[in-house]
């Protein structure tokens, strides 16, 4: 694998456990305040949970997250900034699929929630928004074809992000497999004229920002959306083109590029022009390449206090006495990709947090221990979050409470006990 490696210096700060995490090298301390528990899920499987990532998110104080119960209806439970706690189904249920059923959700300028759920492959989306602003109480589907429905066909793994000023996106994978003809979509939700609008060029009959020009194979890109201070969005995401052999659903290319605010053409990590859609491993800037050995997977995506992106990924597979996967975080310098030390060897998955200050945040795949950095990872708190239940099997980030406060904001789910806890972590001035 060729990667730019360096080394930065990183202070280990051990935290107590307890409902308040102590840090004795920092100036602050931590407190691990739990939000709200939700029970009845599906017992046994990460997958109900772990194969979407935008699940948890927050709106003028007032914290979402999707879930699927045991029956698999499609639920939010929202808790509001006074405290009280709801819950609603939306629809349902899906399919009995453990790894392409589970629900994202995001909320748009103006406050209304969208959900999405129970896709792979499918001809249309199953898309639903709600139809007061901020409220849980009733939902209306979008229909395919019509403007408040995202485009495309054959959707798997959409994800939501919101930018700065209230525009809310969605990643997707849509194409083919047989014939093979897959490619990555982003479209944006414009919250005034309510209508999606896609980003990318046409493609037979999809609008790819994402492909790979050469012959196809199974692609699941793992696409990763971040907005910096400045609304540029920026976008890493994983490519297969060497073919179906070792990990057909692995990467042998890591990549990345930036759309700056207001603009139509995207950019490389160097800031050049990239002249033309859709991005390829050609035109795009390259992360990380193993063409021997071919395991990179992004997990997740941000910037440094700089603007610079920084991007946390596995590049190989079960590699640790546990048979846990190994992964690095790596910053761009402005010169090339260096990697960033880490309190411990990353073990993926993790996702990762920017808050664009310089704030840092990712999980431990299992367990309950969080990493939170202040300076863009050239130090590290280490937290013990007490979760009630014990061991948690996955995490979902609350990317939006980040950005606007640089809180970690974490559901936590059990698979033992079909439950998620949510928790917030936040640091108090001594």
């Amino acid at each position: 694998m060729t990667i730019s490696r360096g080394w930065a210096l990183v202070a280990t700060l051990l935290c107590v456990p307890g409902v308040v995490c102590r840090c004795p090298a920092s100036a602050d301390r931590i407190e691990c305040h739990r939000e709200m528990d939700i029970t009845g899920l599906p017992k046994g499987t990460t997958g109900y949970f772990g194969r979407a990532d935008t699940k948890l998110t927050t709106y003028k104080g007032a914290i979402y997250c999707a879930y699927l119960d045991v029956e698999r209806f499609v639920r939010i439970r929202r808790r509001g900034p006074d405290g009280e706690v709801t819950d609603a189904k939306v629809f349902g249920p899906v399919a009995a699929d453990p790894y392409h059923m589970p629900p994202v959700i995001g909320l748009d300028g103006d406050g209304y929630i969208h959900v999405a759920a129970g896709m792979h492959d499918a001809r249309q989306w199953v898309y639903y928004i709600s139809e007061e602003s901020e409220s849980i109480d009733r939902f209306a589907k979008q229909e395919p074809g019509s403007a408040r429905c995202p485009p495309g066909m054959f959707i798997t793994y959409p994800e939501f992000a919101r930018d700065r000023k209230g525009y809310l996106y969605v990643t997707s994978r849509q194409g083919t497999k047989n014939p093979s003809f897959l490619g990555g979509c982003i479209a944006r939700y414009d919250h005034m004229t309510r209508t999606w609008t896609p980003l990318g060029v046409e493609m037979d009959r999809w609008n790819f920002i994402i492909w790979h020009p050469k012959d196809q194979w199974y692609q699941q890109w793992y696409m990763r959306v971040h907005f910096d201070r400045a609304n540029n969005l920026h976008l890493a995401w994983k490519v297969n083109a060497i073919g179906p052999t070792p990990n057909f659903g692995d990467g042998s290319h890591l990549m990345y590029a930036c759309l700056p605010e207001g603009e139509t053409t995207w950019r490389t990590v160097e800031d050049a022009p990239i002249a033309g859609l859709p991005l390829t491993t050609d035109n795009a800037s390259v992360i990380a390449t193993d063409l021997e050995n071919p395991e990179l997977v992004p997990y997740g995506l941000g910037v440094q206090g700089d603007g610079k992106p920084v991007v946390n990924f596995r590049y190989v597979r079960g590699n640790t006495p546990e048979g846990r996967d190994k992964g690095w975080l790596s910053r761009w310098t402005g010169t090339r990709w260096q990697r960033v030390f880490f309190p411990r060897e990353v073990v993926i998955p993790t996702l990762l947090m920017s808050d664009n200050r310089g704030g840092l945040f990712t999980h431990s795949p299992g367990g309950n221990t969080g990493y939170l950095s202040r300076d863009s990872g050239a130090t590290w708190d280490v937290i013990t979050i007490p979760y009630e239940r014990g061991y948690a099997g996955y995490h979902s980030l609350d990317y939006q409470h980040f950005i606007e406060t640089g809180e970690p904001r974490i559901a936590a789910f059990f698979a033992d006990d079909g439950a998620i806890e949510v928790w917030t972590l936040r640091t108090v001035e001594q």
